[in-house]
C-alpha cells in the first residue's frame, strides 16, 4: 500500500537487519521495535531485537526475544542465535541439544556443526571433536572451525594432538591473531617451548598494541620465555593495562601469573578490581578464588569460586579449585563431591582428579585415593602434585617401594625450600661411598628427623664420613650419633662434601619395606646424668606410674587441630588411680590446660630441647602423646608410648593395626570416626587402669 505524500516511511524487518549488519545497534534496535508495535508476531524483527540485548549482554532479555523468534519461526538461523544466548549464559546443555537439531535439520550448514562442538566443549565432552572434525570438513580452509578443534583437543587433555588443527588455522588465515597465540599455546603445552614463543611473537607482531593479544598471551609469555620466574607474563599484562587500565581480562591474567608466581597477596586486589569492573566475568571471580587459596583464606575462596561457577556451571577448572578450598575448610565430603563434578566434566582433567584422590586420602579411603591419583598421574606425567599425593596413600597402604619413588616428587613442589643447601652439593643417588664424604640432612619436621635417623648407621657401614646436619633443638640428642663423624644445625652452611642426602630420602636408597625397615633399638639415648638427674627430681617411686602426656604438636602445622586433642578431655584419664601424671606440653596456647590444675605436674619448662625431653622420658613409665616429634623422640629411646591418631592418620603409621614396624616399643590407639576423641580415650583409660592395676605387656619397651 503506498505511503500518503509527506509521511515518513514505515520501517521494515529489513531495515532492522541491514542496520545490525552495518554495525548500527542503537537504529536496529529502534527500527526492530518499530516494527514489533505495528506486528509483535515478525520473527525477524524479534531476532534482530533479540541479538542487540544479547550484544548488550542482557542476556536474559535476548533469550526471551529468540525464542518467542523460534517459535514462529523454527529454522536453522534462528536456532543459532539462540542457541549463542543459552551459551552466553552457561547453559552449555541446551545450547547444544539446539544445535544438533540445527545440524541435523541442515546437515551442510558449518555454524551448526561449529556451535555444536563448542558448547559440547564446554561441558568437557569428547563429542565435541567429533562435531568440530564434520565443521573442519565442511570449511577444511576456514581458520575458525581449525581453531576450535584446536582448543578442544587442548581442554580435553590432548595436548600432543592440538598444534596439528592449528597450524592448519594459522596457514588459513595467516593475518587472524587469536589463531597465533592459540598455537603458541598448544604448541607450550606440548612440549614445543620454542615454536610456542614463535607463534606468541607472530601474534603479537601483528597487533603490537593489542590489549587484547597481549592480554591473551601474557600467561603464556611467562614459562615460554622466562622459565619459571614467569616475568615476562607479567610485563605483558601490565602493557596491556597500560593501554586499556579497566581491561578485565588483562586485570584477570595478571592476577593469575601473579598467583602463579607465588605472589597471591598481590593478585587478590588486582583480581577484585577485575570483579568489580566485570562482575559477569567467570574468569574474574575463578581467578580469585585461586588467589584467595593461595593466601590460605579458604572460606572466602569458596565464596568467590561459586560465584564463578554460578556464571559458568560446567567450569572444570573452577570446580577443582572449589574442591580444594573445600579440603582446606576441612569439609573432605564436599570436596570428594565437588571434585567428582569436576571429573565429570573432565574426565581427563589432572588437577581434579589429583584432587579428588586427596579427598579420598582425607577421607581414610587411600585404596580408591590411590586408584584416581593414578588416572591423574596417566593424564598428566609430569604433574608434581598428582605424584606427590599418589606417594601418600601408597606409603600408609605399605606400598613402601613404590611409595618413597613417588615421595621423591616433593622436591619439585613449589616452596618446598627448607631443604636447599648453601651451598649445593651433589645428590647421592646410590653411588659407591667407600672413602667419600656425605651430608646428611633433616629436611623437615623434627619428628621426621629423628625416624630416620636411624639410617645414618647403615651409611656409614657403606665406607662413608658422616656429616650431619639437624634441626638447632636437635643437636644435643644428637650428640655421639653412632655413624656421625660430625654434627652440625641445618642453619649453618654446607660443609665440604662429594654428596648430599636428605634423611627422607635414605629409605628409597636403602629399598625400605614393612620387613626390612631398619629396626635396632634404642638408635637415640638421653644422658645418664640428665636422666639421674631427672629421676631425683621426680622422687622416690610410690608405687604409681609415671606418665608423661602431650596433647598438641606445633599449631604452626595445618593439620594441628586434627591431630591435637582439647585438654579438658583428659581429665578422666588424670582420675585414673595409681597414676601420677606429667606434662610435657610445649607451644601451649593461651589458657591451654587450665582445666588440668591440680591434676598433673608440669615439667615443660624445664625442658629447653630434645635432649632434656629425652632425659625426663626415659626416667619416666610411659608417654601417652597424639601424632608430635614427642612419639617420635620416645619411639627412638626404646620408651613404652602410646600415641594417640586422628581418622586418617599419618602415612607412616600405616591402617588399622595397633602397633609400628618403627617403633616395636609404640602402641597405636586411633580414631574409629574423624574427630571422635572420645572412644579412644575410653580405651587408653581402660587400659592405663589395667595397666596401673600391674598388668603386664601393656608397657611394652625395648
Amino acid at each position: 500500500m503506498p505511503h500518503p505524500a509527506g509521511s515518513p516511511p514505515v520501517p521494515s524487518s529489513a531495515d532492522a537487519v541491514s542496520a545490525l549488519r552495518a554495525g548500527r545497534g542503537g537504529d536496529a534496535e529502534r527500527l526492530s521495535h518499530a516494527v514489533l508495535a505495528n506486528g509483535p508476531a515478525d520473527p525477524d524483527a524479534l531476532q534482530v531485537a533479540g541479538l542487540v540485548a544479547f550484544q548488550r549482554r542482557d542476556f536474559a532479555r535476548g533469550r526471551t526475544l529468540l525464542e518467542r523468534a523460534f517459535a514462529l519461526r523454527p529454522d536453522a538461523a534462528c536456532a543459532l542465535n539462540l542457541g549463542a544466548v543459552r551459551m552466553a549464559q552457561g547453559d552449555f546443555a541446551t545450547a547444544a541439544d539446539i544445535f544438533r537439531a540445527a545440524a541435523a535439520r541442515v546437515p551442510t550448514m558449518l555454524e551448526a556443526w561449529l556451535n555444536l562442538g563448542l558448547a559440547q566443549g564446554a561441558m568437557g565432552r569428547t563429542t565435541a571433536v567429533d562435531a568440530l572434525r564434520r565443521a573442519v570438513a565442511l570449511a577444511p580452509d576456514t581458520a575458525a572451525p581449525l581453531l576450535a578443534l584446536g582448543m578442544a583437543l587442548r581442554a580435553l587433555g590432548r595436548p600432543g594432538t592440538v598444534p596439528t588443527p592449528l597450524r592448519w588455522a594459522v596457514m588459513a588465515d595467516p593475518r587472524l591473531p587469536s589463531a597465533h597465540s592459540t598455537l603458541a599455546t598448544a604448541r607450550y603445552e606440548a612440549g614445543e617451548s620454542a615454536g610456542a614463543a614463535a607463534a606468541a611473537r607472530a601474534a603479537l607482531a601483528m597487533q603490537p598494541d593489542s590489549a587484547e593479544v597481549l592480554s591473551n598471551l601474557c600467561v603464556l609469555l611467562g614459562p615460554a620465555e622466562d622459565g619459571a620466574g614467569g616475568r615476562a607474563a607479567e610485563r605483558a599484562a601490565r602493557r596491556a593495562l597500560r593501554l586499556d587500565p579497566g581491561h578485565g581480562g588483562a586485570l584477570c591474567n595478571l592476577g593469575a601469573a601473579l598467583t602463579a608466581g607465588e605472589r597471591p597477596e598481590e593478585a587478590d586486589p588486582l583480581l577484585r578490581r577485575a570483579a568489580a569492573l566485570r562482575p559477569d566475568l567467570p574468569d574474574a571471580w575463578g581467578n580469585l578464588g585461586a588467589a584467595l587459596i593461595g593466601r590460605r583464606r579458604a572460606r572466602e575462596a569458596a565464596v568467590a569460586l561459586r560465584r564463578a561457577l554460578r556464571l559458568v556451571p560446567a567450569h572444570a577448572g573452577n570446580r577443582c579449585n572449589l574442591a580444594a578450598a573445600l579440603l582446606a575448610e576441612d569439609r573432605p565430603d564436599a570436596a570428594a563431591a565437588m571434585a567428582r563434578s569436576a571429573v565429570a566434566v573432565a574426565p581427563a582433567h589432572p588437577n581434579a582428579l589429583s584432587n579428588l584422590g586427596s579427598a579420598c586420602q582425607t577421607l581414610g579411603r587411600p585404596a580408591d585415593a590411590i586408584r584416581v591419583l593414578r588416572r591423574a598421574v596417566a593424564a598428566d606425567p609430569g604433574f608434581v602434585d598428582a605424584r606427590w599425593n599418589l606417594a601418600l596413600p601408597l606409603l600408609q597402604t605399605g606400598r613402601l617401594e613404590e611409595g618413597w619413588e613417588a615421595y621423591e616428587w616433593r622436591w619439585h613442589r613449589r616452596g618446598f625450600g627448607a631443604s636447599e643447601l648453601n651451598p649445593p652439593l651433589p645428590r647421592w643417588t646410590g653411588e659407591p661411598l667407600e672413602g667419600r664424604r656425605i651430608l646428611l640432612y633433616g629436611e623437615q619436621g623434627l619428628g621426621d628427623t629423628i625416624q630416620f635417623a636411624r639410617y645414618i648407621p647403615m651409611v656409614a657401614q657403606r665406607g662413608a664420613t658422616v656429616h650431619l646436619q639437624v634441626q638447632r633443638p636437635l643437636l644435643r640428642l644428637f650428640e655421639g650419633l653412632a655413624g656421625a663423624s660430625a654434627l652440625s644445625g641445618t642453619d649453618a652452611p654446607s660443609p665440604a662434601a662429594d654428596f648430599c642426602c636428605p634423611l627422607m630420602s635414605l629409605p628409597r636408597l636403602f629399598a625400605t619395606r614393612l620387613d626390612t625397615v631398619p629396626g635396632t633399638f634404642p638408635y637415640l639415648a638421653a644422658d645418664p646424668r640428665a636422666v639421674a638427674v631427672w629421676r631425683r627430681r621426680l622422687g622416690p617411686s610410690d608405687g604409681r606410674l609415671r606418665v608423661g602426656l602431650v596433647w598438641s604438636g606445633n599449631p604452626r602445622y595445618e593439620m594441628d587441630r586434627l591431630r591435637s586433642v582439647a585438654p579438658g578431655r583428659l581429665t578422666r584419664l588424670l582420675r585414673v588411680p595409681g597414676v601420677r601424671f606429667f606434662s610435657l606440653q610445649k607451644d601451649r596456647r593461651s589458657g591451654d590446660g587450665a582445666e588440668l590444675e591440680g591434676l598433673i605436674e608440669d615439667i615443660a619448662p624445664f625442658l629447653d630441647d630434645f635432649s632434656d625431653t629425652a632425659a625426663a622420658l626415659t626416667a619416666l613409665d610411659l608417654l601417652i602423646t597424639v601424632d608430635t616429634s614427642a612419639a617420635h623422640l620416645g619411639g627412638a629411646l626404646g620408651r613404652p608410648v602410646w600415641t594417640l591418631l586422628r581418622e586418617p592418620s599419618d602415612w607412616r603409621w600405616l591402617t588399622e593395626t595397633g602397633s609400628s614396624p618403627w617403633y616395636p616399643g609404640m602402641r597405636l590407639f586411633r580414631q574409629e570416626r574423624p574427630r571422635d576423641w572420645e572412644r579412644v580415650l575410653e580405651r587408653v583409660e581402660e587400659d592405663l587402669r589395667r595397666a596401673a592395676a600391674g598388668e603386664r605387656g601393656l608397657l611394652r619397651s625395648w
